[in-house]
């Protein structure tokens, strides 16, 4: 069973090392979660900065005038009035509220949680496929074969995200236990 943790790992994305890019603001009418597949819009009416976001179809991409990014914000609840506003899985970005779209190009290399990626049929574990593309609900899809259009990705690794750790005299495992695949975009 796949994990129920999003995230989503930037720091080797061309807008995100200082080379020229930009990270987009922007707002969705859905709900969010971190490593999400969206299309970056025009700026709101009313609105210095503050891009529409929407999603995205594998037929869109490549076309002009359309940027594809990933939801990329930090999983931070400014609202902290329990211990269940600091976890990671129910961290998620409600419709309406300002996050962070960072647009990626062919050669960047990300790396999302096994969370935000379903399986194509033919593929019944994430180790089978070797490329990633668009699916539904603004995740990743894997899938066994090269696409031939639209938003591709080779499956460079997979890891553990983290590490358990034995607490108590008892030795019992806690912890996040989830993996985080890791991805060089080749058509975006």
């Amino acid at each position: 069973m796949a994990s129920i943790y999003k995230r989503c790992d930037t720091t080797n994305v061309r807008a995100t090392k200082g080379m020229g890019g930009r990270v987009y603001s922007g707002v969705a009418d859905f709900d969010l979660y971190c490593g999400d597949i969206v299309k970056v819009g025009d700026i709101l009416e009313n609105e210095n900065d503050i891009r529409a976001l929407e999603n995205v179809t594998n037929e869109e991409v490549g076309k002009a005038g359309v940027r594809v990014a990933f939801i990329a914000t930090p999983e931070v609840n400014y609202k902290d009035d329990s211990a269940l506003d600091r976890v990671i899985a129910l961290y998620k970005i409600k419709a309406g509220e300002v996050c962070d779209a960072v647009p990626v190009e062919s050669g960047d290399e990300l790396a999302v949680a096994e969370g935000n990626i379903e399986l194509d049929s033919g593929v019944t574990d994430l180790s089978e496929a070797k490329y990633l593309t668009i699916g539904t609900n603004r995740a990743l899809k894997a899938v066994k074969t090269k696409p031939a259009s639209g938003f591709v990705a080779k499956i460079d690794k997979i890891k553990n995200a983290t590490r358990q750790t034995f607490y108590g005299s008892n030795g019992v495992l806690r912890g996040l236990n989830y993996k985080m695949v890791y991805f060089t975009v080749n058509v975006a």
